[in-house]
């Protein structure tokens, strides 16, 4: 019995819980224009800093692989050699 009264009382929480979120989500974000705005704006810049970054890394590791093409052995640094002539074109 003293179970069954645990999960209705856990039970009573959550929902206590989702209501409160909802009114504190509905009292901030009355608009919701705005909500969707504001999630259009930031997965554009999500977006464009992601790509960003990958530009940056792949420049980074072409760098690397510049820098360190002939510290490697003859295998590896022809592979290097050969990326590094195929980016350049």
């Amino acid at each position: 019995m003293c179970n069954k009264n645990k999960e209705k009382v856990e039970k009573l929480k959550t929902k206590a819980l989702n209501a409160t979120t909802e009114d504190l989500f509905n009292d901030f974000y009355q608009n919701r224009y705005k909500v969707y705005w504001f999630n259009f704006v930031r997965g554009i810049f999500f977006g464009a800093g992601s790509v960003l970054a990958g530009i940056l890394l792949i420049g980074f590791l072409a760098f690397l692989l510049f820098l360190f093409g002939g510290w490697l052995p003859p295998v590896v640094a022809d592979f290097i050699r050969e990326i590094l002539n195929n980016l350049k074109k």
